[in-house]
């Protein structure tokens, strides 16, 4: 019997956004971009959940995911977004990061990050 797991192949990309500086008690958006591309060279259909994660080190998160059904002999590509609006009470440096996760017969995991300083 062949192995189906050596006939599918997995990529994924997390990409954060945020302004460079940002004033103390401002409203800003923070966004992150999740791609992915699934393919499938087996006989059988797959299932797989990607699944999008954005964060900073303030402890602000929000995450998005989505289940994914790859046919016989295709490639399935998409992405997801995550976003959030946060305000800080404090100046500093921010690290804000993105992370895109692939799982069930399909496994990548990539993650990025980028920082944000919080002017006073």
């Amino acid at each position: 019997m062949e192995d189906e797991s050596l006939q599918t192949t997995a990529t994924c990309l997390a990409t954060p956004s945020a302004p460079a500086t940002v004033p103390v008690r401002q409203n800003v958006r923070l966004t992150g971009q999740h791609s992915f591309s699934i393919t499938n060279s087996g006989a059988s259909a797959i299932s797989a959940t990607v699944e999008a994660n954005l964060a900073d080190n303030a402890g602000h998160s929000n995450s998005n995911s989505r289940p994914v059904s790859v046919p016989p002999h295709s490639t399935e590509t998409g992405t997801l977004d995550t976003f959030l609006v946060v305000a800080y009470d404090q100046p500093g440096d921010v690290m804000v990061t993105a992370l895109t996760r692939i799982t069930g017969d399909a496994f990548c995991s990539s993650s990025s990050g980028t920082r944000m300083r919080v002017t006073g």
